[in-house]
């Protein structure tokens, strides 16, 4: 316990520092501290589901797909199956987005964003029938909590449906 105390409370500090420099967008930086304090963090869910976030964002998607992969196995949640698809898109793995998009959407079937991420893959990949289908459903689903960002998702939607129209 003695030995140990010290090397976690450094990783926590590290663990600290990464989420703050991440929240300036200093991504390159945020990996660097998650990276040093990743041997003690191995096994926790929200550290590696927040470092793989942070290396998504600094475009490091191959190492983000690992760590994000290792985060699920024991914390689930939305943004880790978002933020996996956000990395498989840019690898180009539309089905492995995909995936992870239904995921998330399943299990906040209440929220808007999922929905929309996957209407926008649908519609970037030419699946015209899937892009209706969800835009269709997100412009019908019960809005719980008015917000900005759910006009402009709506808003989104309509346009994929009205692009289907010309």
């Amino acid at each position: 316990y003695l030995v140990n105390t010290p090397k976690l409370k450094q990783a926590y500090w590290l663990g600290d520092e990464a989420a703050s420099l991440y929240q300036l967008g200093a991504y390159y930086e945020a990996n660097e501290s998650f990276s040093e304090a990743l041997p003690v963090m191995q096994y926790n869910g929200l550290f590696l589901q927040q470092y793989g976030k942070s290396l998504l964002m600094e475009g490091r998607h191959e190492q983000a797909v690992s760590i994000l992969t290792e985060a699920g196995k024991s914390y689930k949640d939305e943004f880790c199956f978002i933020a996996l698809g956000d990395c498989y898109k840019a690898l180009g793995e539309y089905g492995k987005a995909e995936n992870q998009y239904l995921l998330a959407a399943s299990m906040v079937p209440h929220k808007f964003y999922p929905g929309y991420l996957l209407a926008k893959l649908y519609d970037k990949t030419g699946q015209r029938e899937e892009a209706l289908k969800v835009a269709k459903e997100l412009l019908e689903k019960e809005i719980k909590v008015e917000s900005t960002a759910i006009e402009e998702i709506r808003q989104e939607m309509q346009k994929i449906l009205e692009k289907d129209q010309n």
